[in-house]
C-alpha cells in the first residue's frame, strides 16, 4: 500500500489486522521505525499484549509500581463490549419472534385439532387413551416443529457468516469476522425451539384428549 505521512512518501505491506471501530475501520498501525525523523512524532501511549494466562491487574500493579506511580495503566476496551446494547436489543427482538412463533404455533394446533375432529373419535372408538391420544396428537405436531426447526437451522448456519462479514464491511470494521455457531450452540438452540414448541403443543392436546366427542355411525 502507497500512503503519504506528513509529506513522505511510504509503502507499507499489510501483515495483519485488527478490529478498530474508529474512523469506520480506515486505520493502520505502524511502527516508529518506518517513519522518517520530522514525520515519527513521539507516541502518546503504548499498547501491551499480555500472554496467555496473565492477569491484567497484575500486569497493571507491576507497571504503576516500576514507574513510580507516573504511568497511567488503563485496561483496552474491547469494541465488541460496545455492542452491549445491541445484545440487549437482539435478545429482545428475538424474544418476541419467539412469542410469536409460539402463539401461532398454539392457534394452529388448536385449529387443527378442531378440523380433525372425526379422527380424534375415531381414535378413541380404537380404545386409545386420552394419554395415547395425547401422544398422537403431539407426535403430528412433533414432526412438523423438528422440520422447520432442522430447515431454519441449515439455512440460518449456511448464511450467518456471510450476514456476519456483510455487516462488518457496510460498518467500516470490515469483513472476515463472522463465525459460525459451535456445534453445542447449535444443538441447545434446537433442543430449547423443538422442547419448547412441544411444551406448547401439549396444551391443546391434552385438552382435546379430555373432552367428549360424539360418535356417528357412516
Amino acid at each position: 500500500m502507497r500512503l503519504t505521512v506528513g509529506g513522505t512518501p511510504l509503502i507499507v505491506r499489510i501483515v495483519g489486522r485488527t478490529v478498530e471501530p474508529e474512523q469506520d475501520g480506515e486505520v493502520l498501525s505502524v511502527g516508529i521505525d518506518s517513519l522518517a525523523a520530522k514525520d515519527a512524532v513521539p507516541p502518546e501511549y503504548y499498547a501491551l499484549a499480555l500472554k496467555a494466562g496473565a492477569d491484567p491487574l497484575d500486569v497493571r500493579g507491576r507497571l504503576l509500581a516500576a514507574s513510580e506511580e507516573g504511568l497511567d495503566v488503563q485496561a483496552a476496551v474491547n469494541p465488541a463490549d460496545r455492542l452491549s446494547i445491541i445484545r440487549v436489543v437482539i435478545v429482545a427482538l428475538i424474544a418476541v419472534l419467539t412469542l410469536i412463533g409460539l402463539a401461532n404455533l398454539l392457534t394452529a394446533s388448536a385449529l387443527g385439532l378442531r378440523d380433525h375432529a372425526f379422527d380424534l373419535a375415531v381414535l378413541k372408538a380404537m380404545g386409545l387413551t386420552p394419554r395415547q391420544v395425547m401422544a398422537t396428537l403431539v407426535t403430528g405436531t412433533g414432526l412438523l416443529v423438528v422440520l422447520g426447526v432442522g430447515v431454519g437451522a441449515a439455512v440460518g448456519i449456511s448464511v450467518v457468516t456471510w450476514l456476519i462479514d456483510l455487516q462488518g464491511h457496510t460498518s467500516g470494521v470490515g469483513a472476515g469476522i463472522g463465525r459460525a455457531p459451535s456445534a453445542v450452540t447449535l444443538t441447545v438452540a434446537v433442543l430449547v425451539a423443538v422442547g419448547t414448541a412441544l411444551a406448547v403443543a401439549l396444551i391443546p392436546a391434552r385438552r382435546a384428549a379430555r373432552a367428549q366427542v360424539p360418535v356417528t355411525s357412516r
